[in-house]
């Protein structure tokens, strides 16, 4: 037997034509009374969307930390029809709330070209990938093991069309001549890594064993698109690549390195600075030491885990120190002439390399910092991954 509980009414910001759209009168909310598993209905027209969704009383939320135990046609890619059902188990979510009265189930459509802030890529179960407006919203939250091990999260980058300046300026302590100041504006927003690659998600994603990347310099560009697989001579990674192993598991979606200027804008979460700004609990921003922020030469090793230190203002962890990471771009020490921030340099020698890493000093784990790679210096930097996904393309 079921108990109507309350028609809700739910909302979509865009301003297209043929935009994704949740009919308030569409929307219905019954729990069972037997097994007290809720059940949410609702039609989307349209355009295919993203959806989410919030249960609120009286207007305010049940709060983020019970927002979890959902299944069907939620947090994910939905195509736009009637009949979309969402199953929600009140009884694991909400604790001592096994009888739901009052509820308004609020759901969200998002235009695939303004996704949520989140992206949850599973690494076990094929073609899913998860999407959720906050960090706090992820299942067990963004700090929870499994984003380092069985699932990628990934932070959107809203950068789309919007100018700033990429290098260091001449007064800045550490600079090399490679850190040209110049402005920049990047054509897309993108997802971005939470973490770093780690062994554990390599391991999943291509089997076997995880030596290459135990072993300081195997782990090569080469790895991560394919040998020879250069950008932007061949725009997509081999097959065999890390990322062509992502792009297959999931079904799509272009995962790849991170161009040079994305690198700089999301490490730099809006700080001009050597070291980026991190966020405080009352939502302002302080710019922090790199003791802080890093595992560097003064304070770590190779075998620090992910994640240990304090993330950005993206909510990113390690942009600094750790491992540095491979840009997609072909190496040129001056990245300002001629140059298309949003493709990088059409030839070049080596490869980008951004962050520093666990055996660097300080100068060398800047946000400004870029260096190039070799196969002959690979073995010194000890370079690692952290993927991108452009936003608008279909996962």
């Amino acid at each position: 037997m079921k108990t109507i509980i309350a028609v809700t009414a739910v909302f979509l910001a865009t301003v297209a034509l043929s935009a994704p759209v949740i009919p308030a009168d569409s929307v219905l909310i019954e729990q069972d009374s037997v097994s007290k598993l809720v059940r949410i209905d609702y039609a989307l027209t349209g355009e295919d969307a993203i959806v989410t969704i919030d249960i609120q009383t009286n207007n305010v939320s049940i709060g983020v930390e019970n927002l979890h135990y959902f299944k069907g046609d939620v947090n994910r890619l939905v195509r736009a029809g009637e009949d979309k059902s969402i199953s929600w188990d009140v009884r694991k979510a909400w604790p001592g709330h096994d009888i739901v009265k009052s509820l308004t189930a609020v759901v969200k459509a998002w235009p695939t070209n303004a996704p949520p802030d989140y992206m949850v890529v599973d690494l076990i179960a094929p073609n899913t990938v998860r999407f959720y407006a906050s960090a706090e919203e992820l299942p067990g939250g963004v700090t929870n093991k499994i984003y380092k091990t069985e699932m990628m999260a990934f932070r959107k980058i809203p950068v789309g069309h919007v100018k700033w300046r990429m290098g260091s300026p001449s007064s800045e302590q550490g600079r090399t001549a490679n850190e040209t100041c110049h402005h920049v504006t990047l054509n897309d927003d993108f997802y971005m890594g939470v973490y770093e690659l780690t062994v554990a998600q390599k391991e999943i994603i291509m089997g076997g064993s995880s030596s290459d990347m135990t072993a300081h310099g195997t782990d090569w560009y080469g790895n991560a698109r394919g040998g020879g697989y250069n950008w932007p001579e061949y725009k997509d990674p081999s097959s065999g690549s890390y990322l062509g192993q992502l792009r297959s598991h999931v079904g799509g979606g272009d995962f790849d390195l991170p161009l040079e200027a994305q690198w700089e804008f999301a490490c730099r979460a809006g700080c001009p600075h050597q070291f980026y700004y991190t966020l405080e609990d009352d939502g302002t921003l302080r710019e922090r030491n790199l003791a802080d922020l890093a595992v560097f030469k003064d304070n770590g090793s190779i075998g620090s885990p992910v994640g240990q230190f304090l993330p950005n203002a993206y909510g990113l962890y390690d942009m600094l120190g750790s491992r540095n990471e491979y840009c997609r771009d072909m190496w040129k020490a001056d990245n300002v002439t001629n140059v298309d921030p949003n493709v990088g340099p059409t030839d070049g020698s080596g490869y980008v390399i951004r962050g520093g890493s666990y055996h660097n000093n300080w100068p060398y784990c800047r946000c400004a910092w870029r260096v190039q790679c070799t196969d002959s210096t690979v073995n010194t930097y000890v370079p690692g991954f952290r993927f991108v996904c452009t936003i608008g393309t279909e996962p």
